[in-house]
């Protein structure tokens, strides 16, 4: 095999955070905004919503903050946190001021951009 046909996997240059089991996991889905259709899957102990490159998911949307909320999964549940934004963190239409849980099918708004929530369903 010549080094042409080889894949070279490299590490990301962000810090390696502890993995967990499916009951971890649950996805982001746009529904409105200018990456409409998006899908991103949380699969981390903790996820960084933002416009700034070091964020884990980043929105490419004015009105969210360099890093606008944070996500975190602990024991099977998912907690949301705004992060001092400059335009707020709501959930189902409610303004978010502390730690908050976040359920299945939650619509959660982030500037001009709107996410629902889906927890991934275990086997």
């Amino acid at each position: 095999m010549s080094e042409q046909d080889q894949t070279v996997v490299q590490s990301s240059p962000r810090k390696h955070k502890n993995s967990f089991t499916l009951e971890d996991r649950a996805v982001l889905v746009v529904v409105s905004g200018t990456e409409l259709g998006r899908t991103y899957l949380l699969d981390e102990r903790e996820t960084v919503i933002g416009r700034d490159p070091s964020c884990e998911l980043i929105l490419d949307d004015e009105g969210i903050s360099k890093e606008h909320c944070l996500i975190r999964a602990d024991k099977g549940y998912f907690f949301i946190e705004d992060l001092k934004s400059s335009n707020g963190t709501y959930v189902d239409g409610k303004k978010i001021k502390k730690r908050s849980l976040l359920n299945d099918f939650e619509r959660i708004v982030l500037g001009n951009t709107i996410l629902r929530f889906f927890m991934e369903e275990s086997l």
